[in-house]
């Protein structure tokens, strides 16, 4: 949103008012752009049909309730053009489009920056539980922690069971904000990312100059080098050899890497001229189907 408005753009933003967002609400409303709240899908086609007919883009998130249909009553309304954000595989998909455009998340570098902080752990994760992501879980994270009892690990996200074998030595962590993610990887002398498709937690801790220790994934091997802005690992015992083995210059050399490729790459501003240009595009579409 605030990147958005700072290049002129008028922003609403709909959310729909669950409990859990509503504990964990980081922005209530903003000074770029409205944060408006909704109860239902009748009480979202009522307050906000004329906004959804006059924006020139209207973007539908997958992570919302009933989100296909939302984006169908989206389509059916609005006379701009109009689309799809599947957060998980990071693919936004313009009605009438046949190809999907990656998009990945895209950092505020003044949000998130490197800070003098004391190490509180040796490796530490943020990423929201799925079944699926639970083999890897227990592979990347529980594994290292079983065998290197004095190690310090964290794991920070949502929806964790606590019906879960955690290790003694594994801290868990519901929720954090904003700067909160911030301090928590700076806190950290290595990131776990587990994720196939790159996620949020990738280029943020990437922004923090803080060293990434990846599983095996052609996505994220073509957004960071490896050996020299990421580390690669498969098993436990991959990840302990760089956690214990790897020297402190090579660790910060290879998490300012890192920050150096999102600064260039990877930023809120990179991904704004990139969806401004798409929406564009699409836009010229419209009209000429239209004449």
């Amino acid at each position: 949103m605030t990147e958005l408005a700072r290049r002129g753009h008028e922003v609403l933003f709909l959310e729909r008012n669950l409990p859990w967002y509503a504990e964990r609400r980081d922005i209530p409303r903003s000074r770029f752009g409205r944060v408006e709240i909704y109860e239902t899908l009748e009480e979202l086609h009522h307050q906000h049909v004329e906004e959804v007919r006059t924006a020139d883009c209207v973007i539908v998130g997958s992570s919302i309730p009933e989100a296909a249909g939302v984006a169908d009553w989206v389509a059916s309304e609005s006379s701009g053009v109009t689309g799809f954000y599947d957060v998980e595989t990071s693919l936004l998909r313009f009605a009438g489009v046949e190809d999907a455009v990656t998009l990945y998340y895209g950092v505020d570098p003044l949000l998130y920056f490197p800070k003098t902080e004391v190490f509180h752990w040796d490796l530490a994760s943020l990423e929201s539980y799925t079944q699926t992501h639970e083999s890897l879980l227990d592979q990347l994270m529980f594994g290292p922690a079983r065998l290197w009892p004095e190690g310090r690990f964290a794991v920070a996200g949502q929806h964790y069971p606590w019906k879960l074998d955690w290790p003694e030595n594994v801290v868990r962590i519901p929720h954090l904000s904003w700067t909160g993610r911030r301090d928590f990887y700076n806190s950290q002398c290595f990131m776990l990312h587990s994720a196939a498709s790159p996620a949020v937690c990738l280029f943020e801790a990437a922004a923090c100059a803080t060293p990434v220790i990846a599983y095996p994934s052609t996505e994220v091997e073509k957004l960071f080098q490896p050996g020299v802005e990421i580390f690669f690992a498969e098993t436990a015992e991959d990840i302990l050899r760089i956690a214990r083995d790897t020297t402190y210059l090579k660790r910060a050399n290879i998490g300012w890497g890192a920050r150096r490729r999102v600064l260039r790459e990877h930023t809120i501003t990179n991904r704004i001229q990139m969806l401004e240009a798409c929406v564009l595009e699409n836009r010229e579409e419209l009209k000429i189907a239209a004449d």
